[in-house]
C-alpha cells in the first residue's frame, strides 16, 4: 500500500503527535488516551510510509514495537508507569525526525 498523505500533511501531523506525546507522558499508563494516541499515531505512520508489501514500514514498526523497560510478570504499576514514560520519550523523538525529513 502507497503512502496516503503529502509530504506537507504528514509534516504537520508527525510534529502534532510529537507534541501530543509530552501530554501522554503525563497520563496513567492505563489511561485510555494512552492507547488511543498510540493508534491514531500507528495510522498516521501507515498513511506517512504506505505499507510495503502489506505490512508495516520500518518507522511505524520501530513505533509500534518500542518497549521503555523489561516486562515481567507482576511488575508494579510504578515500574510499568516508568516504563511508559520511557517509551513514550523514545517514541517521541523519531517523530519529530521524520517530520523534518
Amino acid at each position: 500500500m502507497p503512502p496516503t498523505l503529502s509530504h506537507h500533511q504528514a509534516i504537520a501531523l508527525l510534529k502534532r503527535q510529537a507534541e501530543r506525546a509530552q501530554q501522554i507522558e503525563t497520563l496513567r499508563f492505563d489511561d485510555p488516551s494512552v492507547e488511543a494516541w498510540e493508534n491514531s499515531t500507528i495510522n498516521l505512520l501507515n498513511q506517512t510510509f504506505g505499507q510495503p508489501n502489506g505490512e508495516m514500514h520500518k518507522n511505524t514498526k520501530d513505533f509500534a514495537y518500542a518497549q521503555g523497560g523489561p516486562l515481567y510478570v507482576n511488575m508494579s504499576d510504578h515500574q510499568t508507569q516508568a516504563n511508559h514514560v520511557t517509551k513514550t520519550k523514545q517514541t517521541e523523538k523519531p517523530l519529530t525526525q521524520n517530520s523534518s525529513e
